[in-house]
């Protein structure tokens, strides 16, 4: 059985709403406390923590990636860079990570810049819905040579 920290049974309404008043405030959370602590978390996912009477929950935040493979039905492979700053070389560092999104419209191209939202899991990888296509990639189009109509067929006679 599920009890709150302080030996209580979680009433119904709490566990479903996230926010009741017996459920306390959160902690005060330095910035990137928790990746001192859980070093191996992106930071993306540093966002406004929910009590649920026995366990933190942590929203993730949205993410502006570019779209990197679209080869799947209804998804993408969405690319997100981030910067952090490594205090022992005193350089910025950068960082790749790939997320795997829901496009159900089939809309995006590779080379689009997409911003993505948290949802719920939708298979084993793909937590993330593309919101918005924020700037479409320009794809390349070969120029086609025009067709003339005064050209000489092979299939006639040849000419000496």
């Amino acid at each position: 059985m599920v009890r709150t920290l302080d030996g209580q049974s979680p009433s119904r309404k709490c566990r479903r709403h996230l926010t009741d008043s017996c459920c306390p405030p959160p902690p005060p959370v330095a910035p990137f406390a928790s990746a001192k602590i859980f070093p191996f978390i992106p930071l993306l996912y540093i966002g406004i923590w929910f009590r649920d009477c026995a366990v933190w929950v942590k929203t993730m935040k949205q993410v502006v990636g570019m779209v990197v493979s679209n080869k799947m039905q209804k998804s993408v492979v969405v690319a997100v860079d981030r910067l952090f700053h490594h205090k022992v070389y005193n350089r910025y560092i950068k960082r790749t990570s790939k997320f795997m999104a829901h496009d159900e419209q089939n809309q995006c191209n590779i080379g689009d810049r997409v911003r993505l939202d948290p949802s719920r899991p939708l298979s084993k990888r793909k937590h993330w819905v593309v919101a918005e296509i924020l700037k479409k990639a320009r794809i390349y189009t070969p120029p086609t040579a025009p067709v003339s109509e005064n050209v000489p067929s092979s299939t006639g006679t040849p000419t000496p």
